[in-house]
């Protein structure tokens, strides 16, 4: 399917959501998720922006291919693709980076899945990052 064919819907939440952050890591960390549910949706990719003061959620959802049960437990792991990915082009280093990124960051994160249904991810940033870490 081309990415044309495609819709990209952004949700958020008032007010204002502040964070201190490092902006290289929490962008890579959006935006390869983002490119990720593209890439991997049949038409529909949602995003959501949403906290309070203990934290900030981002939330990455689409309605593709989904990842098999048995996939979701390798799914940050260095060069590992899901079973189901086909001829999609990829290295699977893109999520093992995401899980780095977010642990120096001190950020959490949740993977809901349906092989068939699509995938939700959801990045938890803390209000502020200990620099030590970063």
């Amino acid at each position: 399917m081309a990415n044309a064919s495609k819709r990209l819907v952004l949700t958020k939440v008032h007010p204002v959501l502040e964070i201190e952050s490092d902006p290289l890591h929490a962008r890579y960390i959006v935006v390869n998720l983002l490119l990720n549910a593209l890439k991997y949706s049949e038409g529909l990719v949602r995003i959501g922006v949403s906290g309070d003061r203990a934290e900030a959620r981002v939330v990455v959802a689409d309605d593709g291919i989904g990842v098999p049960p048995d996939d979701l437990e390798a799914l940050f792991s260095p060069f590992f693709r899901a079973s189901n990915v086909a001829d999609r082009p990829g290295s699977g280093m893109g999520l093992a980076i995401v899980k780095k990124s977010a642990n120096l960051l001190g950020a959490r994160i949740a993977v809901e899945s349906a092989e068939g249904a699509g995938t939700t991810v959801t990045i938890a940033f803390p209000p502020s990052v200990d620099r030590s870490r970063a």
